[in-house]
């Protein structure tokens, strides 16, 4: 998931950017995936003999009495391999404007972090906007995006310093198009419709790369893909249903996580679709859902008739609390909250996540220092992790997006929200 609405900017920063570039002081970072890493006998930057220092955009306001609550606990318990974490903002996200692109603003962005006095290690919690995790990487600084979401596969191949706890498209559609077969949601489909998004990562284009010849492959003898432009409004979304009803597909399958494609489906519901719909939860979060009021529409329990969900956070609060309680990790951070007297956010869960999974790189790695290449080695040889976002979580040479598995969902009147069926589905292998 990239952040593309942000909310301030300093042209100071966006001016330094467009004159100097990004990579003027550069490691030379290269891609690491399936080649041996070579540690350099030298830390990375932020790091001292005794400290390590992290930044979050999310470490402000709010958010900060968890953070220090949270670092609190895990110095206590030694710190990230035997160094003291200590933390610092990473500023206000730039705001794109006339004459300032988005990748402008993420460089400018990651200008604020390559300067911080004293340097920085990684930031987490982080945007995966390529252009952002790219820059930062070529400063040695690992990155780690906001865990649970699909992810841009260029983010990874130019950002050979970042873990996610998500899925790439290719990924997501290959996990996507396996859970309809299993589920039986394709059984005599003969017109799929696949509703994606242009101008948001490269949902479009893995649609017809990748998951048109999975549902044909699956039997589908029609699959036809239709797009809606992320900056549109519901006259867009409007028009898209319009010529799904002159498709007359049997079932519509909704792709990404541009924020208007939940009100496609409100439009399918609107033009009396009959086709069933699938979604995946990155289209159809919890908020979402309810925002858009399918929760109490009478079409709701037909059309919302599948999610395949990457979140293990993205059912409702009762789903939520099963799973956090069954999952140590998660557990662990609960009680780091409880103890005092502070509450359990999702926030939390993530800080949690980050930090044990930097931790995890570095302890795994074989090495003294501590570097981003040094924490990529790590994760190449971590196969397992015990996830609070995802299911089914590892890594490895060339896969460093960490979900291994998807959920499906089915919605539920009497709750009104979506509940698991079946047990998690591990990821198909893709190319």
């Amino acid at each position: 998931m990239r952040f593309v609405r942000r909310t301030a900017f300093s042209l100071s920063l966006v001016t330094a950017v467009l004159v100097t570039g990004c990579s003027a002081t550069t490691t030379g970072a290269q891609n690491p995936a399936g080649a041996e890493i070579s540690v350099p006998e030298t830390p990375g930057p932020g790091v001292t003999a005794t400290d390590i220092t992290l930044a979050s955009v999310s470490y402000s306001d709010t958010g900060k009495a968890t953070w220090d609550t949270i670092v609190a606990a895990y110095n206590a318990a030694g710190g990230i391999a035997g160094h003291k974490i200590t933390m610092v903002t990473q500023g206000v996200p730039t705001r794109t404007a006339p004459g300032v692109s988005r990748a402008d603003a993420a460089r400018t962005d990651c200008l604020a972090v390559t300067e911080h006095p004293g340097g920085v290690f990684a930031v987490l919690v982080a945007s995966s906007d390529p252009d952002f995790t790219s820059c930062v990487n070529d400063h040695g600084i690992v990155a780690v995006p906001v865990a649970g979401f699909a992810i841009d596969s260029s983010t990874f191949e130019r950002s050979p310093y970042t873990a996610v706890l998500g899925l790439s498209y290719e990924r997501l559609a290959a996990g996507l198009a396996a859970q309809l077969q299993g589920a039986g949601f394709l059984k005599d489909a003969k017109n799929v419709a696949v509703v994606t998004a242009t101008g948001v990562d490269d949902e479009d284009s893995v649609a017809q790369r990748t998951l048109v010849p999975l549902l044909k492959s699956a039997g589908v003898p029609n699959v036809t893909v239709t797009t809606v432009d992320t900056r549109g409004t519901g006259e867009a979304a409007a028009s898209v249903a319009l010529k799904l009803k002159s498709i007359a597909p049997d079932r519509i399958v909704v792709f990404g996580s541009a924020w208007n494609l939940i009100s496609v489906v409100q439009e399918v519901v609107k033009q009396q679709l009959a086709a069933p719909v699938a979604l995946t939860d990155v289209a159809v979060t919890r908020s979402r859902f309810e925002f858009s009021g399918l929760s109490n529409a009478p079409e709701s329990q037909r059309v919302q008739s599948v999610v395949v969900n990457i979140s293990t956070q993205s059912g409702a609060q009762l789903q939520q609390d099963r799973v956090n309680a069954a999952n140590p990790a998660a557990v662990k951070c609960m009680k780091i909250m409880s103890d005092n007297h502070l509450a359990i956010r999702s926030l939390a869960l993530k800080v949690c996540e980050s930090l044990d999974l930097l931790k995890a790189g570095l302890e795994r790695s074989g090495s003294a220092q501590v570097n981003a290449q040094a924490f990529i080695k790590g994760l190449n040889a971590l196969s397992s992790f015990p996830s609070v976002s995802v299911y089914q979580a590892g890594f490895g040479p060339g896969r460093h997006d960490g979900a291994g598995a998807t959920q499906l969902m089915k919605y539920s009147s009497a709750c009104t929200c979506f509940e698991p069926a079946g047990s998690p589905m591990p990821v198909p292998a893709t190319k």
